[in-house]
């Protein structure tokens, strides 16, 4: 198998700075993903061109079980932030998709209050774009 081979460079740049991981994980390919994962010299917070990880393109994406995958992995910082400041949480508020907002909220790990460059936390993003369903998931959250 090409990934078990030692002069394969598994985060290896390619077109906008951009690893396997970053392709596979945003075109939902679970296998490849899967696979990427298992090798022992992943770095699963890679930035992009952009400083977003490879976990920022499922999240915007709705691909959720790519976003179970990246976000159960040991090493994933769900901290990290892209050029902008924003978080994952931010991007998944921004592309509103409630599946995938469960999802990191189950993980107890996201940071609600995280501020992007703006001073925007992703729960006025997702007041600010009319959200109702997020914004009370959010604020629900927040109470616990």
């Amino acid at each position: 198998m090409l990934l078990s081979r030692p002069d394969i460079k598994i985060d290896k740049y390619g077109r906008y700075r951009r690893t396997a991981l970053h392709e596979a994980a945003a075109t939902r390919h679970d296998d490849v993903v899967r696979m990427l994962l298992s090798h022992p010299d992943i770095d699963v917070n890679k930035p992009d061109i952009r400083g977003e990880s490879p976990l920022f393109g499922p999240v915007s994406r709705r691909c959720d079980n790519v976003c179970r995958m990246l976000m159960s992995h040991p090493d994933i910082d769900v901290y990290k932030k892209n050029t902008q400041g924003e978080s994952v949480l931010h991007a998944v508020c921004k592309w509103g998709c409630i599946n995938t907002v469960k999802i990191c909220l189950e993980t107890n790990t996201i940071e609600m209050e995280a501020i992007d460059e703006h001073g925007v936390t992703p729960l006025a993003c997702a007041a600010e774009l009319g959200r109702t369903d997020i914004v009370r998931m959010l604020a629900a959250k927040g109470e616990m």
